[in-house]
């Protein structure tokens, strides 16, 4: 039977940040060009693997002590809430919110309010967003390839690749990593509109060893309503059948009775055909299906325009020279679209994106609603890169498959946000905007709350340094780019030359995130841990390979 433990306040917050110290001796060893790997065993039939960030790190660890563990679950989030949305940093998230979690324990431990240290926090954290927009420089050509690079683990056939990928595709363009098929690495330029959507059955695939489509000439039907009965497809089947092309339905949703109907259909010859799902979700799943139809010449039928497909003609169907859909990806050739109406879209979209920043205060809201546009730039751009990693086992292609997209996610951000100094300094040069707005006249607790911040910030320029064998260092000769190359192990006026930077979004992502953990847990009046029953040798494995079947 389970039962609970109560844990006080007394000894709750110190459980928790020493079960966040954990994972943060770990991640420091990790984070810099010195930084090393970790090697984390797998269970069951999977093979160890080298990982080299934080989040890859954090799903593996756990205490054995259940308050210590929830510390470092807190930490997994974390670094989660950076990883989902740029794929890096997520190092660098784990070591500043395990070091402001320290802070502000001495805070409490010296009896200062709870409500005034998170005020100092939240206020500092604002401030250093504002110090790092304006440390924040554009990103040319030169800084996405030392952005790539660093960002892979100082692999140059990855920062190469990468770099090169984005040179090809534009700005707003669709980026991806995957297996490769041998031991090199390669790129492949894909022309076409592609989005990250598969078939709804895998009984449409034209090709059954790969379970992938291809269709010549195809016509589309686009429409964000869920289509429920057979007979609602029925005018644009009947369309399709007579000029002989094949029918390609994207729709919200298609019933499981449709989707075998028209799988009836396709595979006895009758009308080639197939069920595709609609890109993205919620109200950019309008969107992307109104984008599909400016790129297809199609008629969208949608639900806020009173779109009926019982009236449904074949002028409204769109079509394309050629689709491909494999692994759960589709790509769209030569889409019948007026390119006039593709170029309009495409201004609409660039300026949506750049009013984000002032129409969105949230740094996580405004990168969601970011990387919802750039999914549909792309596609509208209608050109993409695949950076196929190669390696002489998985072990080794697992590892570089996950440092090639940490390099696109960081550099995709850095094009979208610009560059501040790397290396750390850009949060340590934030904490002196920190330091001048402290002053007397606030309370204990949220002066104590601002330097928590200060010398939270302080602790990955420590951990790289330490990392690469020197004391730290942090120059400044007066110039914000100054600071201390850990490679070279040599004082560096121009940090920017030398490829020591930063996206500014994550450095932003990172402080945020940190303070947004702490601030909620700083009020913990306790803990309620959920203890596991005791019942001799009972184990879960014991009770599974003795279960009767009925």
């Amino acid at each position: 039977m389970m039962h609970s433990d109560v844990i006080g306040k007394e000894r709750a917050y110190p459980a928790l940040v020493a079960g966040m110290a954990t994972l943060g001796r770990v991640a420091r060893t990790m984070i810099g060009p010195c930084g090393r790997p970790a090697l984390l065993e797998h269970v069951g039939k999977l093979t160890p693997m080298l990982a080299k960030d934080g989040r890859t790190l954090a799903r593996a660890l756990s205490d054995r002590h259940k308050a210590l563990n929830v510390g470092l679950k807190l930490l997994v989030q974390a670094s989660r809430a950076v990883d989902d949305r740029l794929a890096d940093g997520s190092s660098t998230a784990i070591i500043v919110t395990q070091a402001m979690a320290e802070e502000v324990e001495r805070a409490l431990g010296a009896g200062l309010e709870a409500t005034g240290i998170c005020q100092g926090l939240r206020e500092a954290a604002e401030t250093v967003v504002a110090a790092l927009i304006d440390l924040t420089l554009p990103a040319n050509a030169d800084d996405l390839r030392h952005i790539a690079l660093s960002a892979s683990n100082y692999d140059a056939s990855i920062g190469d690749m990468v770099s090169e990928a984005f040179r090809r595709v534009g700005d707003g363009g669709n980026v991806r990593a995957e297996f490769g098929d041998g031991t090199e690495d390669s790129l492949e330029i894909v022309d076409g509109a592609r989005f990250e959507r598969g078939l709804l059955s895998q009984a449409f695939a034209t090709n059954k060893d790969l379970g992938s489509l291809t269709l010549d000439a195809p016509l589309f039907l686009l429409t964000d309503q869920i289509i429920e009965s057979f007979e609602t497809l029925l005018p644009a089947l009947e369309a399709a059948q007579m000029v002989g092309r094949p029918l390609v339905v994207i729709a919200e949703q298609v019933d499981g009775g449709v989707v075998a109907a028209m799988v009836m259909n396709h595979v006895r010859g009758k009308l080639r055909c197939a069920a595709i799902d609609a890109p993205l979700l919620g109200d950019s799943r309008s969107d992307a299906i109104e984008d599909l139809a400016i790129i297809t010449g199609a008629k969208p039928f949608l639900q806020r325009l009173g779109g009926d497909l019982a009236t449904l003609r074949l002028e409204d169907l769109g079509s394309c020279k050629r689709l491909k859909v494999e692994g759960g990806v589709t790509t769209i050739i030569e889409g019948s679209g007026i390119g006039d109406a593709k170029r309009a879209r495409i201004d609409v979209l660039v300026r949506q994106r750049r009013n984000l920043k002032d129409e969105t205060k949230s740094i996580t809201g405004r990168v969601d609603l970011e990387e919802k546009l750039d999914e549909r730039l792309a596609m509208l751009r209608e050109c993409g890169a695949v950076v196929q990693i190669g390696g002489r086992s998985d072990f080794e292609i697992k590892y570089r498959l996950r440092a090639a997209e940490k390099a696109i996610g960081s550099t995709k951000s850095a094009q979208r946000s610009g560059i501040v100094p790397g290396g750390g300094y850009a949060l340590l040069r934030a904490t002196e905007a920190v330091r001048a707005e402290i002053n007397s006249n606030e309370t204990l607790g949220v002066r104590a709350g601002k330097r928590a911040v200060i010398q939270a910030l302080t602790a990955p320029v420590t951990a790289i340094q330490i990392n690469a064998g020197i004391q730290q260092r942090g120059r400044h000769n007066g110039s914000l780019w100054s600071g201390f190359d850990s490679v070279a192990r040599a004082d560096c006026d121009d940090l920017r030359a030398a490829g020591i930077i930063d996206p500014t979004e994550l450095c932003q992502l990172v402080v945020q995130t940190a303070v947004s953990l702490c601030a909620s847990i700083c009020s913990v009046e306790g803990m309620i841990i959920q203890s596991s029953p005791v019942m001799g040798d009972f184990s879960p494995e014991i009770a599974a390979a003795t279960r009767e079947i009925n």
